[in-house]
C-alpha cells in the first residue's frame, strides 16, 4: 500500500501501536535524584535520559528536593554534557567507572528556568542546557477551533522512535558508536560565530553575567550538538555534518543566547529591574537615609551586583543615579557626603 492510499484510521492505529511499544521500552526516566541516576549507569554502559513535563524532575535531579545545608551532587549533569569520565565509589552501592553520556529535556513551566539558573551557582549547570521560555497563550484561546493532525507524520516519528529497542536493550560502550564530525568550512564558521560575540563575554559586556558567560563560553559545544541533531534528523548516512547544517545550528544558538539574555532581564537575575529591587530592599529593610558609601558596601555583597564582573562600585553608583532620575530615590549633598533615602 502506498503512502497516498493509507488511511487516517490505519495511520492513527499505527501511531497508537508504536507509542505503545515505545513507552514500554522505558527509555527515559520522569523523575529521579543523581543517585538514582547513577546506580542506573552501569546497566547502560554510561548513558542517561531524563525528560518530564513537570518541574519535579528538575526539582529532584539538581536538589531542590533536600533540605537546607545539603549540596547536590550534579556530576553526571555536568559530565553527562560532554561525555566526561566518571570514577566514583559509593557506600552500600555500586559506583560507576567510564565515560558519561547524557541527556534532559524538560518541558514545563518558567520557573524550571529559574530553577535551573538557582542551582547553578557557578558550577557550570545552567550554561549546560538550551533554555526556551516561549510566551503563554492564556486569555487569547479559542476552545472551538480544530487543529488537524499530521497522522501520517506522527506515525513516522513513532516508528522512528520505535528502533530505539536494540539501542536500550543492549547498549554499545561510547568508543564503539560511530563518529561524526565536521568540516574545515564548518569549524571556520563555528569559530567566526565565537570570535563575533567574545568582546560580549568581557567584564561588563552584554553576556558578562556568571551564567551568561559560561554558555558563551560552551557555545561552540552546543552548536556542533545542534548541527548534529540536525543531521540526523534529515537521515544524511554521511559521516561529515553538511555545512548547512552547521550554519543553522550556530543560528539557532545565537537565538537562544539571546534569549536567555531577555529571560534573565524579565526575571530580575540581570539588569536594571534585579538591580532597582536589591536596592530598593535593602533601604527599605534599613529605613532611613544611607550614604552612597554605605550602600556602595553593602550592596556590594548582595545578588545581582555580587556576580557582576566589572567594577561593582561603579555599577551601583550608576543605579543610584538611574534611580533617582526615576524618582525612586531622592540623593541629598552635604559635605562632601552623598545619601540618599527612598522617593515618595
Amino acid at each position: 500500500m502506498s503512502k497516498k492510499e493509507i488511511s487516517p484510521d490505519q495511520l492513527e492505529r499505527d501511531s497508537l501501536v508504536a507509542k505503545k511499544n515505545w513507552l514500554f521500552n522505558s527509555l527515559f526516566v520522569t523523575n529521579s535524584t543523581p543517585e538514582g541516576l547513577e546506580k542506573s549507569l552501569n546497566k547502560s554502559n554510561g548513558f542517561f535520559s531524563a525528560v518530564s513535563s513537570e518541574q519535579g524532575l528538575f526539582n529532584s535531579l539538581l536538589g531542590n528536593s533536600y533540605g537546607n545545608g545539603r549540596q547536590n551532587n550534579n556530576d553526571l549533569v555536568l559530565n553527562g554534557f560532554d561525555g566526561g569520565e566518571v570514577n566514583s565509589l559509593r557506600a552500600g552501592r555500586t559506583g560507576f567507572n567510564g565515560s558519561v553520556i547524557g541527556a534532559v529535556c524538560c518541558f514545563a513551566q518558567q520557573g524550571s528556568v529559574e530553577t535551573i539558573l538557582n542551582a547553578s551557582n557557578g558550577t557550570g549547570v545552567s550554561e549546560r542546557f538550551l533554555m526556551l521560555a516561549e510566551p503563554h497563550n492564556l486569555g487569547i484561546r479559542n476552545h472551538k477551533q480544530i487543529f488537524n493532525k499530521d497522522f501520517w507524520a506522527e506515525t513516522s516519528y513513532a516508528r522512528q522512535c520505535d528502533q530505539f529497542d536494540d539501542v536500550i536493550e543492549d547498549p554499545l560502550p561510547p568508543e564503539d558508536l560511530n563518529i561524526l564530525t565536521i568540516s574545515p568550512n564548518g569549524f571556520d564558521s563555528i569559530k567566526d560565530y565565537r570570535n563575533s560575540i567574545e568582546h560580549h563575554l568581557k567584564d561588563g559586556g552584554r553576556y558578562s553575567h556568571i551564567s551568561l558567560r559560561g554558555a558563551g563560553c560552551k557555545i561552540d559545544m552546543q552548536i556542533m550538538k545542534i548541527a548534529a541533531n540536525l543531521h540526523l534528523s534529515d537521515f544524511d548516512e554521511s559521516t561529515v555534518i553538511a555545512d548547512k547544517h552547521v550554519i543553522s545550528a550556530i543560528r539557532i544558538a545565537n537565538e537562544l543566547l539571546e534569549a536567555n539574555l531577555k529571560l534573565c532581564q524579565a526575571k530580575g537575575i540581570i539588569g536594571l529591574k534585579a538591580e532597582f529591587t536589591a536596592v530598593i530592599n535593602y533601604m527599605t529593610s534599613k529605613h532611613g537615609v544611607k550614604t552612597e558609601r554605605e550602600l556602595i558596601n553593602s550592596l556590594r555583597t548582595t545578588q545581582p551586583f555580587k556576580v557582576f564582573t566589572g567594577k561593582k562600585s561603579e555599577l551601583i553608583k550608576d543605579t543610584l543615579e538611574a534611580m533617582t532620575r526615576e524618582g525612586l530615590l531622592v540623593k541629598a549633598c552635604s559635605e562632601k557626603v552623598v545619601s540618599y533615602q527612598l522617593g515618595q
